[in-house]
């Protein structure tokens, strides 16, 4: 941070806001896969109950001197019953099993009591040592009053942890829960080096990108869009994607915004504009250049990079699931080279590494490591490669489609919205079909159908508002729900998702005069209200038209599309300072790095929430935690006790 306190809330702003409802209209019934084929898709794409495949995460962790025993604490993990109830947790940890049982044996006080106890390695004066000089270093930082929930920084100065050594030294059991090891001078490079990379000496680097415009770099360096499509379109390493091959591969792609298609039931609608912003211009260009008809020259691919992001703090907590993602972010630009285009496309790819403390601690290392290289030098942009080749590479994933580790790719799109459309924006998501090898279409993760958030008592607005209230002690649990295909019978998840703006095309679509965002309707006795304030807001934070608008006062965009020579801004979501387009930060001080947001839907009535927003603080936080904890250490075991997956799209 940039070592200011974090701000209280003192008042309680006066504002208005206005919803809006529109319908959906269906031309063609299309889909490119069957029914078998998406839902097949889709069970290997998503988890359908997280509840089921992750560890509890635990409420409390304390430690324990032994008496008689220095070279032994015991760790012991808090649940209360309505968490988890079951005889003993099993941890992997540094190769070995580590079980903490509730049953009144082997340091375990009372069987049945939420306190899962285990004996470890570890020296107990040292740790008492080390937990004493973090707290210090917390208390001194400011980072002991702080903590983040379900996205939200909670600044609390009255509630800040402290280790209790005299409670430890007497042998009782001590909380270490809000111990951490993060130094808050790190931030700042952490941010530019290993979570958020934009610096143009990175993302311009001519020997792993290529300017379209200018002609110039490496065609299918690293980091170009080329490269990335022709990873994904190789399905035999030994026989890579011809240039008629890789062609059909991307005009196969375009053709999806060519004809309405219907995925899970939700009507996409075709967006002739595609053609004449992107794929006509880059036929003729090929074709004046040489290229034969119909077939696209990469050297003209109107896309430029803009950042390449480490989500580490996307990964699970379960065996088998992968150590987070990492993305690729480019934006379109126009054909006559003159500006970037309202367009962006996202690369999200699932790291292929194993779920183990030192598999994962490695590849966190990598990262972190990055802070001590000089950013946008020669050895930064080697030493990035060689992450960024662990994941986008033909074989990354040899048991994933076209051996690739791509999730999907999203597409955010304003560029394609006509003049009489008065839709601010729309989203949809891509991934490699196992059957055609070819880019199509799936529902938007956490994103219900547009039909489901009209501002209306109907049908829909009613079934939408029951998986809400049906789901609310799940939600408010575990931070997230999963939105499924089907809900009652009903197809529930989205072709796409979009942003409803009554305001011009490329205005601030986060402005609280007029979010968007998820919600029921009112009257509050009705079947479509959303009894719950969090759950509401945790649902429309999660879906991607509530997280790019109302919920985090962003304006379409997180990360900001920009032409050549020119670094993107991130929204204030992501960095606590608001970004582009009109953005509200409600604490009223753009100095700070805490960007304010007021509830979009003005709940609770009269005193509505405010949520405080700096997500790669978080990230910031979460990665250096990690890579300062040696694995089996207490403060390790402890960390992976607390971790709670992320599991949101954003």
């Amino acid at each position: 941070m940039k070592n200011k306190k974090l701000l209280s809330i003192l008042s309680v702003l006066s504002v208005s806001v206005f919803c809006l409802s529109w319908s959906l209209s269906v031309n063609k019934n299309f889909s490119p896969f069957t029914d078998d084929e998406a839902y097949s898709m889709l069970a290997d794409h998503y988890f359908n109950d997280p509840s089921l495949l992750s560890r509890p995460v635990a409420q409390d962790v304390l430690v324990q001197k032994i008496q008689g025993d220095n070279q032994h604490v015991l760790l012991i993990a808090f649940y209360s019953k309505d968490n988890y109830n079951g005889k003993s947790i099993t941890l992997n940890v540094a190769g070995r099993t580590l079980i903490l049982k509730d049953d009144g044996t082997d340091g375990d006080k009372i069987a049945g009591d939420g306190l899962y106890t285990a004996k470890i390695d570890a020296n107990a004066e040292d740790f008492k040592q080390l937990a004493v000089a973090l707290n210090k270093r917390m208390q001194q930082s400011g980072t002991a009053a702080y903590h983040f929930e379900n996205r939200s920084l909670v600044y609390n100065a009255d509630a800040a942890p402290d280790f209790n050594a005299k409670q430890f030294d007497n042998f009782q059991p001590a909380s270490i829960s809000g111990l951490n090891s993060f130094d808050t001078s790190n931030t700042s490079i952490l941010k530019t080096n290993c979570l958020f990379v934009t610096d143009l000496k990175v993302i311009e680097d001519p020997k792993r990108t290529w300017n379209s415009c200018t002609q110039t770099g490496t065609l299918y360096g690293a980091w170009t869009f080329q490269n990335l499509m022709k990873q994904l379109a190789t399905v035999n390493p030994k026989k890579p994607p011809t240039d008629k091959q890789l062609s059909d591969f991307v005009l196969n792609w375009l053709d999806n915004w060519s004809t309405t298609q219907i995925i899970n039931g939700d009507s996409v609608m075709k967006r002739p504009l595609l053609k004449k912003v992107i794929t006509n211009p880059w036929l003729q260009k090929s074709a004046d250049n040489g290229a034969p008809q119909g077939q696209l020259d990469m050297r003209f691919a109107p896309f430029r990079l803009l950042a390449i992001v480490n989500r580490f703090d996307q990964r699970g907590s379960f065996p088998g699931e992968f150590a987070g993602e990492a993305r690729l972010i480019f934006t379109l630009i126009s054909s006559d080279c003159t500006q970037k285009k309202a367009y962006t496309i996202a690369f999200e790819y699932a790291v292929n590494k194993p779920n183990n403390c030192d598999s994962i601690f490695d590849w966190a290392n990598q990262w972190y490591n990055l802070k001590n290289l000089t950013l946008g030098s020669a050895r930064y942009n080697a030493a990035l490669q060689k992450i960024t080749d662990q994941f986008t590479l033909f074989g990354d994933n040899p048991n994933k489609t076209n051996q690739n580790c791509l999730n999907s790719l999203h597409v955010n799109d304003q560029a394609l919205t006509s003049g009489l459309d008065p839709l601010a924006g729309e989203f949809r998501q891509f991934i490699v079909s196992p059957t055609t090898h070819q880019m199509v279409m799936e529902p938007v993760r956490n994103s219900p159908a547009d039909i489901y958030n009209v501002q209306a008592d109907n049908n829909d607005v009613r079934r939408f508002a029951q998986f809400v209230n049906d789901s609310t002690s799940v939600i408010l649990k575990q931070g997230f729900i999963d939105i499924p295909l089907t809900y009652k019978d009903t197809p529930f998840l989205g072709g796409k998702t979009r942003i409803i703006g009554a305001q011009p095309v490329g205005q601030p679509t986060g402005n609280i005069r007029q979010p968007f965002h998820w919600d029921g309707s009112e009257p509050r006795k009705s079947g479509a209200y959303i009894k719950s304030n969090e759950a509401r807001h945790i649902i429309s934070l999660n879906a991607c038209s509530g997280c790019h608008a109302g919920e985090t006062q962003t304006f379409f965009w997180h990360v900001e599309p920009t032409f050549y020579g020119t670094e993107s801004t991130l929204s204030g979501f992501l960095t606590g300072t608001a970004g582009f387009g009109g953005a509200v930060d409600f604490d009223n001080n753009p100095g700070n790095d805490s960007m304010t947001v007021l509830d979009a839907q003005l709940r609770p009535v009269n005193n509505p929430t405010y949520y405080i927003y700096n997500d790669i603080l978080r990230r910031a936080m979460d990665l250096e935690n990690y890579v300062t904890a040696d694995c089996g250490s207490v403060l390790q075991i402890k960390n992976e006790l607390l971790f709670k997956p992320l599991n949101m799209v954003h």
